[in-house]
Parts: structure tokens; C-alpha cells; sequence
């Protein structure tokens, strides 16, 4: 009887004890007194968001530069960064709602200002790998008065993804304030962050009569988000500004090769021609020779022509084409690219301005040849034809030939000619001894003075079927009457 009493003391504890601690807790309920409370796990990430300018008139811009830190304050680089508006009462943009912190921890984009006044706040978000996410903002004062600028500018990238040594065009559009095209207005191009050490094929240019112009970036050997700004000045000095993001990601896919391009002259009039040259190289700067480049436009505002779209590097590691201006102004670019044995390519391009007016040449010439391809030691006919700005014949007219490039060592029969009366002046080309692309050029000049030209191109190979031999000749009496002779 006495064991069962104290088990019945034994089942009765049992239950009473959780109940009085419950109680003494405040009591069985279902509220929050009841539950655990434990201090939520914070993210193991920091950020800080600063602005290069926190006041701004409308349309201006300026760059917004977040870091990223982990718990013991070291830089976290490949860190995705969120940015977004916390209020936006201008009606601003920003170039890119997401960036890649750097090496630095930093991640960057472009704001630009709306055309309302209004104090804008920007927040930058980043997520640790358990979900849990970290903030920062910055506040912009914008004005907008009789100060802001009159003119817009657009800007747009063709691919805002690249491998380094990759390229894109870059395309900015120039409006009034009422969004009419602006033509004939300069637009100037500068980084507004460049982690990848990309460059661009020209710092400023002038719109067209689309009221556009283009340029070509260029991405850098480096990993990292580029930003990219236009901007454009009115006549009373006010400045508008867009800007675009591109992210290039360095690698192994990138090319083992290089490729420099220089233009003889980068400003020139309808009708006019310069020498471009491309530079291969391997990735440690190296000569590399025997390397096909190709050439292409970028863009081509102004109707021009290339000599070439292809040539291959010579003993230097150049390759020449010449660029023959079109007849209307505009800011032209070409590209030259090479491709390594892994099938990867570089790219590099240069900038050519072009006005177009009434100093143009009356005059129009074109060039071919009968073979663009030949032995070291061959020799091929080049033919003129000469025609007036509405595409007439004109006969009796002087024509001068000159080479543009001569890498292979060649000759011409005759370094001038006058057009026959269907319009055609003929020489000779004789290849030399040396591989490479050799670039002749014929020069027209009209009754006031201005020239127009034309080009080609003619590869040349050397090679053990190449004759070691040249042969002249020569008459003893080089003018005949008829039924007269003379010595050869």
C-alpha cells in the first residue's frame, strides 16, 4: 500500500512541476510570452553606398560606389550588389540596378539626375550565403531650374557582356529638350569606372544627321563592371550625361593575341584616304608574324571604303589597309580582330571623323586589279576609272598612283596617267620579294584643287616558286612613227 502511495506522489509531481513552471512564466497560453525568443543570426556582410556628388542639377549625373566588407572588415570581392530606389522624386536612372564588387570590394554604377527637383535616395543590398542581406543608402539633392542643361543625350551599348579583348559599339543619341534630333553637336566619352582597363576608339565626336554618334569600346584584360558616360554641353554650358554598364569577365577563354590599330590620320573630308595599321602580338608583347587580321567597320557614317577586309601580319607583326572616306560627315570607326589557334579573338579600333562640304572633290575615281592575290615576283594590271560627281566619264584627266603600304617591296610601271576617253588609266603592279598586303592608291585632283581617291589591296606570298630572277626591258627608242623600228 505504501509503494503504491508513492508512486501516485511520483505521477502527480510529474505533472504539476511543468505545469507551475508554465504558470510561474505567465501562465499556459498561446501568446508570445510563451515562445523561445533568440536574437536573429545578422548578415556576415557590410556595405557602404557613396555618392561622388550628393547635389546635382537635372540631368547631370554622377557615380554611386558601393563596398562591400565581410564581418572583420576585409574586402569581399564577386559580391553582387542591388541597387534601387528608396525614393526617386526627379525621375532619375541609374546605368545598372546590379554590379560585381571588384578585387576591392567595390561595386559601381551611374545615377543620372531626373528633370524634377527632389531629394532621391539609392539603397544597395548585398546577400550573405545564408539568406541574410545587408543595406546602405545615399541621398542625391536635385535641382531642376532654368540651370539644367537643354540637350539629352542616350546611351546604348551593343552587348553589355564581353571577354576581355571583346568589343561593342557604342551609340549615343542627342536630343533637345523636347526630344528633336540634335545633329552637328559634340559628345564627349570617358569612363566612368574602368576595372577591366578597357578602351574606347575615340573620346568625343560629333552627332550626325540622326543625331547620333558611335564609338567602340574595347574590353580590357581584366574581370569587372565598366561604366561608360556621354555627355553633351549646351551653349550655355550645361551639361547632360547618360551612361551604360558593361561587365567583362577575364579568363582562360580570352585570346593568347593582341591587336593595336593606328590610323594615319583620324579627320579627313569626303573623298579623302588614310593608311590604317594593325599590330599583332602575343599576350607577352611579342612580334607575332604570319597572323590574319581581319578589318570591318564598326561604324560607317560617312559611306567609306576599306582597301581590305583581311591581311596577314608581316615580319613586323603589321598589317596595312588604306581608308577611303565616304561623302557624308560623320564619325566612322574600324575594327581590326585576330583569332588565336583556340578560336578566341581580339579586337582593337580606331576612330576616323569625316566632314563632308562643299570643298569635296567634283571629281570620283574608283581602282581595281586584275589579281588581288600573287606570287613574290608577279605582276597584275591596275585600272582607273575616273567620272564626275553624277557618274559621267571624264577623259583627258590626270591620275597619279602611289602605295599606301608596300610590304611586300613591289613597283609600279607608272606613278601617273591620263584617263582615255572611256574614262581608264591603266599601270602595272609587280609584287616583291616579301610576303604581306600591299595597298595602291589613285588620286584624282579637280579644277579648284580637290582630290578624290580610291584604293586596292593585293596580298602577296613568297615562296620557294618564286622566281630568284627579274627581268627588264627596254627600247632603244621608245616614240615610233608608223612602219619605223627600234631595239628592245
Amino acid at each position: 500500500m505504501l509503494n503504491k502511495l508513492r508512486r501516485l506522489a511520483l505521477q502527480f509531481l510529474t505533472i504539476i512541476a511543468p505545469v507551475a513552471l508554465l504558470t510561474a512564466c505567465g501562465g499556459g497560453g498561446s501568446g508570445p510570452s510563451d515562445l523561445v525568443s533568440t536574437t536573429p543570426t545578422q548578415s556576415t556582410l557590410s556595405i557602404t553606398l557613396a555618392a561622388a556628388a550628393a547635389s546635382l542639377n537635372g540631368g547631370d549625373s554622377t557615380t554611386l560606389t558601393a563596398t562591400v566588407t565581410d564581418s572583420s572588415g576585409k574586402a569581399v570581392a564577386g559580391q553582387s550588389v542591388a541597387l534601387d530606389f528608396g525614393s526617386n522624386l526627379s525621375g532619375a536612372t541609374l546605368s545598372s540596378t546590379t554590379s560585381v564588387s571588384d578585387s576591392d570590394g567595390k561595386a559601381s554604377v551611374r545615377y543620372t539626375a531626373g528633370a524634377s527637383a527632389g531629394s532621391d535616395s539609392i539603397i544597395a543590398t548585398v546577400t550573405d550565403g545564408n539568406g541574410k542581406t545587408a543595406s546602405a543608402s545615399v541621398s542625391i539633392t536635385v535641382s531642376a531650374s532654368s540651370s539644367g542643361s537643354t540637350l539629352r543625350v542616350a546611351l546604348a551599348a551593343a552587348s553589355t557582356s564581353l571577354n576581355s579583348g571583346e568589343n561593342t559599339a557604342l551609340t549615343a543619341t542627342v536630343t533637345d529638350s523636347s526630344g528633336a534630333i540634335v545633329s552637328g553637336q559634340n559628345v564627349t566619352f570617358a569612363f566612368g569606372t574602368n576595372l577591366s582597363g578597357a578602351t574606347l576608339s575615340a573620346t568625343s565626336a560629333t552627332s550626325d544627321s540622326t543625331g547620333k554618334v558611335g564609338v567602340r569600346y574595347v574590353a580590357g584584360a581584366n574581370s569587372g563592371t565598366d561604366s561608360i558616360i556621354a555627355s553633351v554641353t549646351d551653349s550655355n554650358g550645361k551639361t547632360a550625361s547618360a551612361s551604360v554598364n558593361i561587365t567583362v569577365s577575364a579568363s582562360s577563354s580570352g585570346s593568347t593575341l593582341r591587336v593595336a590599330l593606328a590610323a594615319a590620320s583620324t579627320s579627313l573630308k569626303g573623298g579623302e584616304n588614310t593608311a590604317l595599321t594593325a599590330t599583332v602580338t602575343d599576350s607577352s608583347g611579342s612580334i607575332v608574324s604570319g597572323q590574319s587580321v581581319t578589318f570591318a567597320f564598326g561604324t560607317n557614317l560617312s559611306g567609306a571604303t576599306l582597301s581590305a577586309t583581311d591581311g596577314t601580319s608581316d615580319s613586323t607583326g603589321k598589317v596595312g589597309v588604306r581608308y577611303t572616306a565616304g561623302a557624308s560627315a560623320g564619325s566612322d570607326s574600324i575594327i581590326a580582330s585576330v583569332t588565336d589557334s583556340n578560336g578566341k579573338t581580339a579586337s582593337a579600333s580606331v576612330s576616323i571623323a569625316v566632314s563632308a562640304s562643299s570643298s569635296a572633290s567634283t571629281l570620283r575615281v574608283a581602282l581595281a586589279a586584275a589579281s588581288t592575290s600573287l606570287n613574290g615576283g608577279e605582276d597584275t594590271a591596275l585600272t582607273a576609272t575616273v567620272t564626275d560627281s553624277s557618274g559621267a566619264i571624264v577623259f583627258g584627266q590626270n591620275v597619279t598612283f602611289a602605295f599606301g603600304t608596300n610590304l611586300s617591296g613591289a613597283t609600279l610601271s607608272a606613278t601617273s596617267g591620263i584617263s582615255d576617253s572611256t574614262g581608264k588609266v591603266g599601270v602595272r603592279y609587280t609584287a616583291g620579294a616579301s610576303s604581306g598586303t600591299d595597298s595602291i592608291i589613285a588620286t584624282v585632283t579637280d579644277a579648284t584643287g580637290k582630290t578624290a581617291s580610291a584604293s586596292v589591296a593585293i596580298t602577296v606570298t613568297a615562296t620557294a616558286t618564286a622566281s630568284t630572277l627579274r627581268v627588264t626591258l627596254t627600247a632603244a627608242d621608245s616614240s615610233l612613227n608608223g612602219g619605223e623600228n627600234t631595239v628592245l
